[in-house]
């Protein structure tokens, strides 16, 4: 038997039919989205309880962008009196978070009142790392004035002999744990000093670099515990409070670099900005450094701040970190 073809009247039900059937999907992504959103403010408005929760709130720059994409979608809802509702959420997050800061704004140029200029490298090498060629390849095109290596192991160092012949100071401190830590300068006058920020196992560096016949700036070199477990967020975060502490009475420069293994919502991170510290992201973009292998989709754990008489410039992420989980960062202090 032939069908017969249908109706133009057959034919609107079935376009009609399936119209409605798109708007109901789509109302019911945007709406539940919101709703995700919603739950994910009470996760992070609740992160201080719990290190588990606080886990939560790393991602939270992916969140508010997703959060940006639906609000572009609730426009097209269907009206109703719901239509509005997913918008507080949305706005409550991006309030928090504040993704527009992060917009490449900032001038590439040093500062017309810094009198001095050291380019800076900071990273994460991973105690395993056996990619030498390549770690070598990066050190040699950085060429920093200061470098600052982390997870350095026993005989790591051995492998890149032509550090000892750039380089006038060095403190160098290996382990196979993730205490090893290493910082090389040339800047004439520089001194370094181990310095225990409420965890002796795992120090940091205090380099004091001259200004002229000022204080002289203090760059600190840190790797603080990782949250996982999480359980061991409480002696990061303890050792950022350190820092604060010892700083407090310090009235000249402070720049702090390194793993800090916590992201800028994190509260171990907003004591650091409670306490004067300016997040060098600001005006630079996101700056995702861990896992490396995601690129830009990471998230930012690696980091510089600063407090005082002196900024930061051409804050950037490398995008190879060869053998490492983490990208190495990079940038100029000026002071």
């Amino acid at each position: 038997m032939h069908r017969q073809p249908k109706t133009p009247t057959e034919k609107s039900n079935w376009t009609g039919f399936a119209g409605k059937l798109l708007v109901l999907i789509f109302s019911t992504f945007v709406y539940l989205a919101a709703l995700g959103i919603w739950v994910y403010d009470c996760i992070f408005f609740m992160s201080w309880l719990d290190p588990v929760i606080e886990l939560f709130v790393h991602p939270a720059f992916h969140v508010a962008i997703v959060a940006m994409a639906v609000l572009l979608c609730v426009p097209l809802l269907p009206k109703s009196r719901w239509r509005w509702m997913p918008i507080t959420g949305i706005l409550v997050l991006l309030t928090v978070v504040q993704p527009w800061r992060l917009l490449p704004y900032h001038d590439w140029v040093t500062p017309a009142d810094s009198a001095h200029k050291i380019k800076v490298l900071s990273w994460n090498v991973l105690a395993t790392n056996q990619h030498y060629d390549e770690i070598e390849k990066v050190l040699l095109e950085s060429d920093p004035d200061v470098l600052l290596l982390l997870e350095v192991r026993p005989g790591l160092l051995d492998y890149f002999p032509f550090l000892d012949e750039k380089y006038s100071q060095k403190l160098v401190r290996t382990s196979w744990g993730g205490s090893g830590i290493a910082m090389f300068s040339r800047v004439a006058g520089t001194e370094m000093r181990f310095e225990d920020f409420a965890l002796p196992s795992q120090p940091g560096i205090v380099a004091s670099i001259p200004i002229g016949g000022e204080e002289p700036l203090s760059l600190i070199g840190l790797h603080t515990l990782s949250p996982m477990p999480p359980e061991r967020a409480v002696f990061r975060d303890l050792q950022l409070a350190a820092v604060i502490k010892r700083m407090s009475s310090v009235s000249s420069p402070i720049c702090l670099t390194g793993d800090l293994n916590t992201t800028p919502w994190s509260r171990g991170f907003r004591q650091l900005l409670e306490a004067g510290f300016a997040d060098s992201r600001m005006g630079c973009g996101n700056l995702a450094s861990w896992p490396a292998p995601l690129g830009i989709w990471g998230i930012p754990i690696d980091h510089a701040l600063t407090r005082g008489a002196c900024t930061i410039t051409n804050r950037r992420v490398l995008t190879v970190g060869p053998g490492s989980d983490h990208r190495p960062i990079e940038f100029y202090l000026n002071y």
